[in-house]
């Protein structure tokens, strides 16, 4: 598994940040496009990062997008929640509530913490969803047990809306 593709996104990864070697974004966009290019998940998710950012090339939200659907039609979690992302607030894309739902739920599915958090946040407020305090609640533990700050402080919130007690 660990080929030619993994080795090139890996070298890319370290020009992106400077690890062992004089940090060269356009070097590390070079790299990536060659691994992105074989299929690589984790070298389209980090080029999509790289064009959504406008690091190392011109910001392209909906390169972005095409390059985070690549990787997250391959189940890659960060992919699928940064899709989310992108839906939830039209970058790239039109904003579409239930397609974030989607792409939220997908990496919430594989414990993304953050993803499971916002799939939360779209269950309260009803958006893309039918509004529901028992599923918001359901995501937000699931995130709040991972330690996530976010979800902890959406349970304290919910707790008093409901008018429960909690033990802080």
């Amino acid at each position: 598994k660990k080929g030619k593709a993994w080795a090139q996104m890996m070298l890319g990864s370290w020009y992106a940040v400077g690890k062992g070697v004089k940090k060269d974004e356009k070097r590390a966009i070079v790299l990536y496009n060659l691994a992105a290019e074989q299929g690589d998940a984790q070298a389209q998710y980090n080029l999509g990062c790289m064009y959504r950012d406008g690091k190392g090339a011109n910001k392209d939200e909906k390169r972005a997008v095409e390059l985070f659907t690549l990787a997250a039609d391959q189940g890659h979690p960060k992919a699928q929640f940064n899709l989310g992302i992108m839906y939830d607030e039209g970058q790239g894309v039109d904003k579409d509530d239930k397609r974030a739902v989607e792409f939220y739920t997908l990496a919430a599915d594989q414990s993304h913490a953050n993803a499971q958090c916002k799939l939360g946040v779209m269950y309260a407020n009803g958006q893309g969803v039918d509004q529901s305090l028992t599923k918001a609640r359901e995501w937000f533990t699931k995130a709040a047990s991972q330690g996530y700050e976010d979800a902890i402080n959406a349970l304290k919130i919910l707790d008093e809306m409901e008018g429960r007690t909690t033990n802080s």
